[in-house]
């Protein structure tokens, strides 16, 4: 296990890195992925806010789905690459990388809500 944004990590699992990755490929896999921080954003001005902030066009998605994007600094520098999910008509959760989740935070108007979620992924 390794350090990494705050989590303990495993860095290699006994079956090897290439079995892992092979099992990927051939199979449907699960991934933990709860070290990804999540920023909820919530109330009638989030749309607008997360609009402004991010490379991807946001009104192309809908409640109830997902998008990778990145999210911008006034200047147009990365602040990080997201998944934004679009919760509810006023509700986004924003998933950054778990390095970067305070970056995230001061950055956007929300909460973080990482210890009060698991993540899994299905690939």
């Amino acid at each position: 296990m390794v350090p990494f944004g705050g989590w303990l990590m495993p860095l290699a699992y006994p079956t090897g890195t290439l079995a892992e990755h092979l099992a990927c490929r051939r199979d449907a896999v699960v991934f933990d992925v709860s070290h990804l921080g999540t920023v909820r954003c919530e109330g009638p001005g989030a749309f607008d806010a997360l609009q402004a902030t991010l490379t991807n066009d946001l009104a192309k998605v809908g409640p109830g789905r997902a998008q990778y994007t990145h999210l911008l600094t006034e200047d147009g520098f990365v602040v990080d690459d997201i998944i934004v999910w679009w919760v509810a008509e006023d509700s986004f959760d924003v998933m950054p990388n778990a390095s970067n989740t305070s970056g995230v935070l001061s950055a956007l108007p929300g909460v973080d809500v990482t210890g009060a979620r698991s993540v899994l992924a299905v690939q």
